[in-house]
């Protein structure tokens, strides 16, 4: 130091390219060689907060969570059908105000009800048909079944849909399509509905079961009813952007010729077929029976809101098929 100035020595060594890889290298495995590496902590199942036990109380609740939920809906919905009358009146005389344009035409297939030889002539005589038994493009049900072709459909490019899924999938419809939707809904006799469907099932009607109780009754009905009561709910009532009407389920030609108003025709329509030969009355027990016949009629309409639906609906201008004068020989 020499006054008030500093003098600082700098000393820089430069060394060649080879010589500081070297040196690199050196300090890498130096630092190998002096750390420890460091282990994973494995999880030891004996330090788990979840055990077996927890496991199956866990899921023993969940499952307890379901069968309430479903039980709650099942009551719900049962003292909505026991009010039905409120509920579906309120329908009936709601209008639907959107543009005809984009409005989705749709079939609610309820078993039993010639759904299939309705969804067939439809995509026979008509564009742009989609339904879980017959497209326009494709009129096999066996290939649309395999190929799962209804579920992958694009529902935007449909103008008349048709399922016969439960009524989640008109749920699921009216949450994601913003057309709007008017539902076609067949109706056919209570009790004829019952017998078509205990034949198709492969059980018989016992008419003696009222004689002894009419809980037993009941329960034979019941045992029948998982079709209508998965299809038809007062659930269908509440979207705002569905309109629901009805029609006769044994006027096939009369509804396909009705849907070329509001549909385009294919150049060439294909000839209908016939499906099921109809049944044998003579050999149910029922028909020989009017108070039964009442009282298993009576019970469905109280009970289930298909039927209760359709016995207001079609005495409504709810009923897309024009009244037929029939003439007795």
């Amino acid at each position: 130091v020499e006054g008030d100035k500093k003098r600082r020595t700098c000393v820089v060594t430069i060394k060649p390219k080879k010589v500081q890889e070297q040196s690199r290298q050196g300090k890498q495995k130096q630092t190998t060689l002096t750390e420890r590496p460091r282990q994973k902590k494995m999880h030891h199942p004996r330090n788990s907060n979840v055990t077996p036990k927890r496991c199956v109380t866990i899921i023993t609740f969940l499952s307890a969570i379901v069968l309430f939920c479903n039980k709650y809906e099942l009551s719900s919905s049962s003292s909505v059908i026991n009010n039905n009358t409120t509920t579906t009146a309120n329908h009936l005389r709601r209008n639907l105000s959107n543009n005809n344009k984009s409005l989705l035409y749709a079939h609610l297939h309820m078993a039993k009800t010639a759904g299939t030889e309705l969804n067939q002539q439809m995509a026979r005589s008509y564009r742009r048909v989609c339904g879980n038994k017959g497209f326009t493009a494709q009129l096999s049900f066996w290939f649309i079944k395999r190929t799962q072709m209804f579920k992958r459909a694009n529902y935007d490019d449909c103008s008349w849909l048709s399922s016969e899924e439960p009524v989640r999938f008109w749920d699921k419809l009216a949450g994601d399509s913003k057309r709007p939707v008017e539902l076609h809904v067949p109706c056919r006799d209570p009790v004829d509905h019952l017998m078509s469907t205990i034949k198709y099932m492969g059980g018989t009607f016992d008419c003696d079961d009222v004689a002894s109780s009419n809980n037993n009754m009941e329960a034979q009905i019941d045992k029948y009813m998982e079709w209508v009561k998965n299809r038809f709910t007062p659930r269908l009532y509440r979207h705002s952007n569905f309109h629901i009407k009805c029609f006769e389920h044994n006027r096939i030609d009369a509804y396909v010729d009705v849907m070329g108003q509001h549909l385009e025709r294919r150049r060439n329509k294909i000839q209908k077929e016939h499906f099921e030969a109809p049944r044998k009355h003579g050999d149910e027990c029922i028909w020989r029976n009017g108070e039964l016949k009442d009282y298993v009629n009576r019970y469905l309409l109280e009970t289930y809101a298909y039927y209760n639906f359709c016995d207001q609906c079609m005495s409504s201008d709810r009923d897309i098929l024009p009244a037929v004068q029939q003439t007795l020989n």
